[in-house]
């Protein structure tokens, strides 16, 4: 009889790959970082233009609260000096004068006392002396030795300075003041004359009407600035008039890149921002007004190092934040993947252990057909037998009678496929039972130069199982595996514990293996490998295991041997 191949799933077959391919599940996870990133730049980008904008408008502010400060002190100044000239005054200017006056003083006086210091020392020559005037917007500076003789100056010298020298070398005075006086006649003129350290000579500070308005701007400014306040992250501040002298200065200026200058070709207020040693600085460049004042230019350098270190510690936690959300993401899609993947496993088991059952009950029901043609002589051969035995052939008849009920077996194995065999579990000792099969099969394995061994029977293994039928089981897979020895070889039957809740048979062999496409074809009904033979036994073991709640593996390597492991759950069967 030709054997069929039964495939009765045809009709649902599931689809043979996931649900989202790799290279789709790539894309959505590029595009998804790629918009994340994208966001990411664009709030970096946003913080730090919000930033930077806040610390301009503070500069900015300031210079503008410094332009207002100065305007009211010019404002002061201006009423102070009509008052002199007028001879009245308010009870407030007469307040404001001493404070106003004195601050001027004290500042033209540490210039005379600088002056002393470094022309004592050498520090200063003549061409550099030259420059000092001009720089600090002087009418002259004179240096008097200590019998009144010239020792430098650059422009005439005044009659009232000669004058006071005099006077000075006569009384020995230390300090000779003519800011604030009127000025009358040609020969006049403001200076501050102060006697040297050591007393040998005299330096004289001389400003005419253009220089001492210079300096009355220049402290309106430092009063300004002193009463404003710097702000916090300010590294320098200049302040030069449209000559480029110095009228204020705070900080370390000298490494500072002025590259434009509000005051040339009418330019507008222009910010800059520039680098420096490795650190963030912002330069603003503004033009200062003044109410009857020459223009001004204003540069403000603002250290933007703490700025750049809140920015860098906000894009650091937005990076770690971007990191954690791809993570999820690439995770997410992973587990997706990874889920989809086992269920497609499981639908394609399902499938198989369908087309398995199906293919068990075509047989079963071929085999009912075939057992009930059977049944029919065998039952005939039996009533001769009697006959043969009343005729005095008693050995005959039991030979015969021994080859009915052996085909009666095979019979019943055959109708044992149709119809579902209730189990009789009862409290049975797996070791026992796996033991009682090694001695039955060494006999025949001995014949054939195998070798029975059983391992991990010392310890009873007490469950609830169909002895008769796991025994069965047992047997007909022991004869699969010594089958599959050609010469000689070695069976092994083991037994172990895994867990609390299975207990593992295993069985091993060291015959030819399996190739990979019969391994899943072995409990087929319509698969063997040997020449004779129905190929029911592992399928009837399969069917038996399966009954109880178990399952088989198999592993196999070609030319090396076979293992199966059986799997049988001690809570399903103590139940």
């Amino acid at each position: 009889m030709k054997k069929e191949k039964f495939n009765l799933m045809e009709s649902s077959k599931t689809s043979r790959g996931p649900f989202l391919q790799p290279l789709a599940l790539a894309v959505v996870c590029f595009v998804f970082v790629s918009l994340l990133l994208t966001l990411a730049v664009m709030d970096f980008r946003a913080l730090d233009k919000t930033l930077g904008s806040y610390v301009e408008k503070q500069g900015s502010d300031f210079i503008g609260t410094v332009q207002q400060a100065t305007d009211y002190n010019l404002e002061r100044m201006n009423n102070i000096q009509e008052w002199d000239l007028e001879g009245t005054a308010s009870s407030s200017l007469e307040e404001q004068r001493p404070s106003l006056q004195e601050s001027m003083v004290m500042e033209i006086l540490q210039l005379a006392q600088r002056i002393d210091s470094e022309t004592e020392s050498g520090t200063l020559n003549h061409e550099e002396l030259s420059a000092l005037v001009s720089g600090q917007g002087l009418w002259d500076l004179i240096l008097f030795d200590d019998r009144g003789g010239l020792k430098f100056n650059k422009e005439p010298v005044p009659g009232d300075v000669e004058k006071a020298v005099s006077l000075m070398i006569r009384d020995h005075e230390g300090l000779k003041l003519h800011l604030f006086e009127n000025l009358n006649g040609s020969g006049s003129a403001r200076f501050l004359a102060l006697r040297r350290k050591d007393g040998k000579g005299f330096v004289v500070l001389v400003f005419d009407q253009q220089s001492f308005l210079f300096w009355r701007l220049k402290m309106a400014l430092e009063m300004a600035v002193d009463s404003v306040g710097m702000p916090p992250n300010t590294d320098c501040l200049l302040i030069r008039d449209g000559e480029e002298r110095t009228l204020f200065q705070s900080g370390s200026c000298q490494d500072v890149s002025i590259e434009r200058n509000p005051l040339a070709g009418g330019a507008e207020n222009e910010d800059v921002k520039v680098m420096r040693d490795g650190r963030g600085l912002l330069m603003m460049v503004e033009r200062i007004t003044l109410r009857d004042q020459a223009p001004l230019a204003a540069y403000l350098q603002l250290n933007t190092e703490n700025l750049d270190r809140m920015i860098g510690k906000e894009k650091r936690w937005g990076l770690m934040s971007l990191g954690f959300m791809v993570s999820l993401v690439v995770l997410s899609m992973w587990f997706l993947y990874r889920n989809q993947n086992r269920h497609i496993a499981g639908l394609r088991h399902m499938e198989q252990r369908l087309q398995q059952a199906e293919r068990l009950s075509a047989m079963g029901r071929l085999a009912s057909g075939v057992a009930h043609e059977i049944r029919n002589p065998l039952n005939a051969i039996s009533m001769a037998c009697q006959r043969l035995k009343e005729e005095n052939l008693q050995q005959l008849s039991g030979v015969i009678r021994n080859e009915i009920g052996r085909l009666n077996m095979i019979v019943e194995e055959f109708l044992g496929l149709s119809k579902e065999r209730r189990l009789k579990l009862e409290k049975t000792d797996l070791a026992e039972l796996v033991q009682q099969v090694g001695l039955l099969m060494k006999e025949e394995a001995r014949a054939r130069g195998i070798e029975i061994r059983t391992t991990g029977i010392e310890t009873k293994l007490m469950m609830r199982l169909d002895g008769n039928r796991i025994k069965q089981a047992l047997i007909n897979m022991v004869k699969n595996a010594m089958d599959a020895i050609v010469a000689s070889g070695t069976v092994t039957i083991g037994i172990h514990r895994k867990g609390k809740d299975m207990a593992v048979v295993t069985l091993s062999d060291t015959g030819t293996g399996l190739s990979e496409q019969d391994l899943d074809k072995i409990f087929n009904l319509d698969f063997t490998t040997k020449e004779q033979g129905l190929g029911l036994g592992l399928a009837l073991s399969h069917e038996i295991i399966k009954a109880h709640g178990g399952e088989i593996r198999v592993q196999s390597t070609p030319g090396v041997g076979t293992t199966f492991l059986i799997m049988l759950p001690i809570k399903t069967g103590m139940n």
